[in-house]
């Protein structure tokens, strides 16, 4: 299966269908957390390099909220969960 798409700059992407459709693991794939097996890639027209610094820099702009809170990877409440990124990327903490 080939999927091309183009997103705008500062635009966000909602991606529905039905449970186990496979939205969550393409996002898996987009944020680098997967690897494809066959094929590869892109993003901002270059290939996703699975280096740790390049990942760093990828998730910096490719992010994932997941609508059942049960499902996050690491904390029981939104907040947490997409504050996790920055804080760990070392941004300074915003008040």
């Amino acid at each position: 299966m080939a999927l091309t798409s183009s997103i705008p700059k500062g635009k966000k992407l909602a991606l529905l269908g039905p449970n186990k459709a496979g939205k969550s693991t393409l996002f898996f794939h987009f944020n680098g957390i997967l690897q494809p097996q066959v094929g590869e890639l892109s993003f901002a027209g270059k290939r996703i390099s699975y280096k740790r610094r390049e990942l760093k820099k990828l998730r910096k702009s490719v992010g994932i909220v997941f609508q059942d809170p049960d499902k996050q990877l690491f904390s029981a409440s939104v907040l947490e969960e997409i504050s996790f990124g920055p804080f760990n990327l070392v941004y300074p903490k915003v008040r």
